[in-house]
């Protein structure tokens, strides 16, 4: 398991990062899901960077802050092992570990 940002970092308001990077905004989440997670928002962050710099001819889509009005969350992350901070609190991972 590893810490996850529940909203990813890659996608809160610029210069209000710090606002998400706190305890209401982590989750323990697979290290598999957590990994491919990222890098798949990572990978179509840029795809749409490079489909607006294209369709409009410049070049300031690369940087340019952009606003999502919609998330799908991919089927392949649906099942993935995760503890919510109110599990955590109350030892539900513990008690998860020490039955195995």
């Amino acid at each position: 398991m590893q810490t996850d940002h529940i909203i990813e970092m890659q996608v809160t308001p610029i210069g209000g990062e710090a606002a998400y990077d706190a305890m209401s905004n982590y989750e323990l989440l697979d290290a598999a899901s957590n990994r491919a997670s990222g890098s798949q928002l990572m990978w179509n962050i840029d795809t749409m960077r490079k489909t607006l710099e294209a369709a409009c001819d410049d070049p300031r889509w690369r940087t340019e802050p952009i606003t999502f009005e919609h998330v799908a969350l991919e089927t392949s992350f649906s099942n993935a092992g995760r503890w919510s901070q109110k599990q955590i609190v109350g030892g539900e991972h513990i008690d998860a570990f020490e039955s195995i």
